[in-house]
């Protein structure tokens, strides 16, 4: 094997300019092959930090009471069935040095606003507590009250309703909904601010912000009361492993709660699903790309070899066998394509910076649903680059299998002659 990479080296520099061609058509498909991904990387990172952040926000673990989840198993509302003294519980979990920040969570339904005279329906109130420092660097405040906590009985509104229904500093508004319990509630507050998304959505308009406590009055919570809490842990902190530690701390101090540890499903909404589907089709589509250039690619592999009929006719007067000579020219292919894939995985990482650098960003509804936020951004992952290495190596065996086969038939008597 290190005789065959040697010669595959050696041919690669004797034969520069015939590589030169499968080198660049390699670069330009990987480099194109990784902005296609890229744009579908940024949408998912867009969705996760701007849309399922706020209405799915990050957790490791959740606590719930034993009959929270009885109730729920048989289809009744466990929204009731409540952890009464979430505020003493707190405090025993962040005893645990693994653990980071212990959020409480409570639900809110769409609810009505009412102001200067006019109903806006389905707006979505979103509690900020003054320990989730998670939610907190999702948002900065471009108006008004600076505190990214609303205070007491004041709500700070998606900047783009100032636009949408003419909202100011200071207004009245009225909210209407219902409570856990199927009942008309109804709250006065006003604006004291205005919020920005960092990953902006039209979904995140008509959403909200308010004080925890206030979030909690309204639906028909008492302080120091929560249907479940939220931990996040420390970084490198096995969520299984806590969640054992959790169970058994809990039974030795007869404590009737149930831990459950973070699922990828529970994360995903509908938004995050839709874009998910996307990067499929865009898979799809690269996965057919890379096909139609498999094709050309042995066009040229079968040409270049054709030529070299009387190189691969001295290797067999050297005594070379036909299943070493697949393997150096294998070798060979390999090599070229996957340094043309890394030069255009480079290429594209840096087209990533640049168009991240410009902070491309719009308002309008349409560019931010297809890329997933106000902000074009181009993401990376493993996967993608996986992807294309991949797709290249597949590349490289259906070239091999295609061409070595009937470029290696060749005699060494006419490789001789030749040479003469």
């Amino acid at each position: 094997m290190k005789l065959a990479l040697q010669i595959a080296f050696r041919n690669i520099s004797s034969h520069k300019r015939k590589n030169r061609i499968i080198f660049a058509v390699t670069t330009v498909l990987s480099f194109f092959m990784f902005l296609f991904l890229a744009f579908s990387d940024g949408e998912i990172e867009n969705i996760k930090n701007g849309v399922s952040s706020f209405y799915r926000p990050h957790w490791d673990l959740r606590v719930f009471t034993k009959e929270f989840i009885r109730l729920d198993h048989r289809g009744e509302n466990p929204w009731e069935e409540t952890i009464l003294n979430a505020d003493e519980l707190k405090k025993d979990l962040l005893a645990f040095p693994e653990i980071k920040e212990v959020v409480s969570y409570v639900p809110a339904n769409n609810v009505s606003l009412f102001i200067n005279g006019k109903k806006y329906l389905y707006f979505s109130p979103i509690a900020v507590e003054k320990n989730d420092s998670f939610i907190q660097s999702k948002y900065e405040i471009v108006e008004g009250n600076t505190e990214l906590i609303p205070e007491k009985n004041t709500i700070s509104l998606h900047y783009m309703m100032k636009k949408l229904i003419g909202a100011k500093i200071g207004d009245e508004i009225k909210i209407v909904g219902d409570t856990i319990f199927d009942q008309v509630t109804m709250a006065k507050v006003r604006v004291s601010s205005f919020y920005k998304p960092y990953f902006d959505n039209p979904n995140l308009a008509s959403s909200f912000l308010m004080p925890f406590e206030d979030l909690q009055n309204y639906v028909g919570y008492e302080q120091n009361e929560a249907p479940y809490l939220i931990i996040r842990l420390q970084p490198k902190v096995n969520p299984e492993k806590m969640q054992k530690q959790l169970i058994s701390w809990a039974e030795d101090t007869n404590k009737e709660l149930r831990f459950f540890t973070q699922k990828t499903s529970s994360r995903q909404d509908q938004w995050a699903m839709i874009y998910g589907m996307i990067r499929y089709i865009i898979i799809a589509m690269t996965l057919i790309t890379f096909f139609i250039a498999a094709f050309g690619m042995m066009n040229v592999v079968s040409v270049n070899l054709l030529e070299r009929a009387k190189e691969i006719g001295t290797y067999y007067c050297l005594g070379c066998e036909k299943p070493f000579l697949m393997a150096v020219y294998t070798i060979e292919i390999f090599l070229v394509n996957m340094i043309g894939g890394i030069a255009g995985i480079l290429l594209g990482q840096g087209a990533r910076l640049i168009v991240n650098a410009l902070k491309i960003t719009s308002e309008e509804p349409g560019f931010q649903i297809v890329v997933g936020s106000s902000v074009f951004y181009l993401g990376s992952s493993l996967s993608t680059v996986v992807w294309i290495i991949g797709g290249l190596a597949i590349i490289t065996i259906l070239t091999s299998l295609s061409t070595l086969g009937k470029a290696l038939k060749v005699s060494p008597v006419v490789a001789v002659q030749e040479l003469n």
